[in-house]
């Protein structure tokens, strides 16, 4: 069954990796579990994907490589699952690669050449979209894998989300940007810009309810650090709330009953979308996943177990780990993983 993933997106890290193990490593068929997309180091073509057995509390790493004799990509920047497919977005490889979630098997890839890199994914119908890094909304037929159309959009968009037979997109402007741009799925035409707090990057969408998350100015450059979660009407494309968050929100997982798990400056900010209240401000601190950096690098909610599962990136440099928690705080569990794990989803 497919469960909850999220997405979510933060400013890229840019840094050096080491190499992917060329080891081939056998690849039990995975009927249920956790999937990462370890994201590399910038321009190291060296993505790689982990899989990891709830039942069996076992991962193995690199699998499509082994699965296919021969690297990814580069860049990983997102992953969106569909029954038994995976729509990998590759933002340095300029593709999303499509493979299968059982055996990790390729099964082809959609080319982004003239597009731009592909940052993140939505699906609606037998439809895909993708936000690029040459701002261009691409429409792709998920069973051809052929370009069906594109669309100019504001500065570097990122997350990207379907409501009401409408796409929500965050446009980040690299920092600038303060719109939430809704598209016509039907016609493919811009509806509205919905304005919103600095830089939003990071989106989902529950029934007809869309958050946002926006990162905010960054005290480095001079900023406040005060970023926002701001709640839409699909419908009616209009702000319901607007709730401040300190420590430059950024990733986040949206439960289906609309409790939401965003990563902080200092952690895991729990909040409840229904009345737009933070349950609490640091459910998890950032020191306690990662005693390197304080950073929390991506997270995912396991809806049927209510466990946190947090990418750990340690050092940006070395192999990354994912830790599991309860909503209460208390860890369960580790299990190592590939450089920079920036997107959990859970099939």
């Amino acid at each position: 069954m497919k469960k909850l993933l999220l997405l979510f997106i933060t400013t890229t890290f840019l840094f050096w990796g080491c190499e992917n193990s060329t080891e081939k490593i056998p690849i039990e068929p995975l009927n249920s579990g956790v999937i990462i997309i370890n994201e590399g180091g910038y321009a190291q073509n060296n993505s790689t994907i982990s899989s990891y057995s709830i039942t069996e509390k076992k991962v193995t790493n690199d699998v499509y490589y082994s699965a296919n004799e021969k690297e990814l990509g580069d860049t990983g920047n997102d992953i969106v699952i569909l029954e038994e497919r995976a729509f990998v977005a590759l933002t340095g490889s300029n593709k999303i690669e499509v493979i299968s979630t059982y055996n990790f098997k390729s099964l082809g890839n959609v080319d982004f050449t003239q597009f731009g890199g592909p940052r993140n994914i939505a699906i609606s119908g037998n439809m895909g979209y993708a936000t690029t890094s040459n701002s261009v909304l691409v429409k792709f037929d998920l069973n051809s894998f052929s370009i069906i159309d594109t669309l100019n959009l504001g500065f570097k968009p990122e997350g990207i989300t379907s409501a009401d037979g409408k796409l929500f997109i965050a446009i980040s402007g690299w920092g600038s940007g303060t719109t939430i741009t809704v598209v016509e799925e039907s016609n493919f035409k811009i509806l509205k810009n919905i304005t919103v707090m600095a830089n939003p990057i990071s989106i989902c969408s529950v029934g007809n309810d869309v958050y946002s998350v926006s990162t905010g100015t960054y005290s480095y450059f001079g900023g406040d650090g005060i970023g926002a979660l701001t709640k839409i009407d699909a419908k009616s494309m209009n702000i319901l709330d607007t709730l401040q968050i300190r420590q430059n929100p950024g990733r986040f997982a949206c439960s289906n009953d609309e409790e939401l798990f965003v990563i902080n400056g200092n952690g895991i900010v729990h909040i409840s979308g229904k009345d737009m209240s933070i349950l609490n401000p640091i459910l998890i601190s950032a020191a306690t996943v990662n005693n390197i950096y304080s950073s929390i690098y991506s997270v995912g909610y396991d809806s049927d177990a209510e466990l946190l599962y947090l990418g750990n990136p340690k050092d940006f440099s070395q192999n990354g780990e994912i830790a599991i928690f309860d909503l209460i705080g208390n860890e369960k569990g580790r299990f190592d993983v590939g450089i920079n794990p920036g997107t959990i989803v859970f099939k």
